[in-house]
């Protein structure tokens, strides 16, 4: 069909316009193991679109991309992340954050890279990711959880000198950016319910690791079976605040925060963690998130259930079950995906004095939906039903 010089012209502010909403918007993601799909990967990614997430989080660690000196590759175990990217650049709605994460036995003995060699190494590494993953990736995460020693083989303390980790992102930074400046490059992991993650920020921002990151990434668990149980949502929030005022308060102005994971375990034995609880944990959280100006994305941990053991917390924080049922969590990032992702839309949350939250939702045509609760109590289900039916109209 012929077209006039006009309708050209407004198709292409539409898709200028288009791409630059797409380019900017809240990113609601989910973290995944590609290495333990069972189905094909695009299964997976159409799962995860279906019920809302445009965003994916893996990690591509070092050992099995370099297994001998010098040489790179995906070997088999990351094939499906490989093809996780593969699709998600294809697609175009969606992104990918991947993690450059953990040690090598042909270079750090502790697993942890401290010596400059060491730490030349893993650059070394993350250059030839980001080369390959150019425009393909849009997020890379130095490292996953530092202080916590996740994904460490060997006991090894964690080096706590922030001036070690500080190096090791001022090397991969400069590499990643020379390869693709465009890539959004977090740093941290930081788990601000947990005091010594608070010192060791600050540790890091006075080594100026703040000049080597596009923004702090934040891992907000506050999961705890057993006494004082689980923090509510909107203290885990406050934290969250209280770490950007640190920043702010050393550096005059705010940085960009990605929550890149948070998750509840679904646990059929503990009150506070039954499906209709995490599911109201849920949704309070990425409300109460998307509410702060600063924060620009998050994670939920994980898609799919780990394991079959009801008892075992690691095995059920999947918003999908082994057999990818989906559990009321999913159902309720679902009711909520559209408008969380979509930055013309404008969230205010106030606080009054009898501690009653009240978070408003203005559209861009000015419609409003509006949802309140008490501080560390229930949405009551009838004012949350009718929340969730007037943003399927807005």
């Amino acid at each position: 069909m012929k077209r006039s010089s006009l309708q050209i012209n407004i198709l292409v502010v539409l898709g200028l316009a288009c791409m630059h909403n797409t380019a900017n918007a809240f990113e609601l993601g989910i973290g995944v193991h590609p290495a333990e799909f069972k189905a094909p990967t695009e299964n997976y990614v159409n799962l995860a679109k279906q019920y809302g997430f445009n965003s994916f989080r893996t990690d591509l660690n070092w050992g099995n991309v370099e297994k001998e000196k010098g040489i790179y590759s995906i070997q088999p175990p990351l094939k499906n992340t490989n093809e996780l990217v593969k699709i998600i650049n294809n697609d175009k709605l969606t992104s990918a954050l991947l993690i450059l994460d953990y040690g090598n036995d042909l270079y750090t003995p502790s697993d942890y890279p401290i010596s400059q060699d060491e730490i030349n190494a893993f650059a070394n590494y993350s250059n030839w990711v980001s080369s390959q993953f150019k425009d393909k990736v849009k997020y890379y995460e130095i490292w996953n959880e530092w202080l916590q020693g996740t994904g460490i083989k060997k006991k090894t303390l964690p080096p706590t000198d922030p001036k070690i980790y500080t190096a090791l992102v001022k090397e991969t930074y400069k590499k990643i950016k020379d390869n693709d400046p465009n890539a959004i490059v977090m740093v941290g992991s930081i788990n601000p319910t947990i005091p010594k993650y608070m010192t060791w920020l600050s540790g890091l921002i006075d080594n100026g690791i703040l000049d080597y990151s596009d923004a702090i990434s934040v891992h907000a668990y506050s999961t705890r079976i057993s006494s004082p149980g689980t923090k509510p949502p909107e203290s885990g929030i406050d934290e969250i605040e209280k770490l950007q005022d640190l920043i702010i308060s050393k550096t005059g102005k705010p940085k960009n925060i990605y929550i890149t994971e948070i998750g509840y375990p679904t646990m059929h034995n503990v009150h506070d963690l039954s499906q209709d609880s995490v599911a109201q944990k849920i949704i309070k959280f990425t409300i109460l998130a998307r509410s702060k100006p600063y924060v620009k994305g998050l994670w939920w941990y994980d898609l799919i259930d780990d394991g079959i053991n009801i008892d075992e917390p690691e095995n059920n924080y999947g918003f999908f079950s082994t057999t990818n049922s989906p559990k009321k969590s999913a159902s309720s990032v679902k009711e909520l995906a559209r408008i969380i992702k979509d930055d013309s839309y404008h969230f205010q949350e106030n606080e009054n004095s009898d501690n009653i939250i009240k978070v408003q939702i203005t559209s861009s045509s000015g419609k409003k939906a509006q949802i309140s609760w008490k501080r560390y109590h229930p949405i009551d289900i009838n004012q949350l039903n009718e929340f969730l039916s007037t943003l399927k109209t807005m």
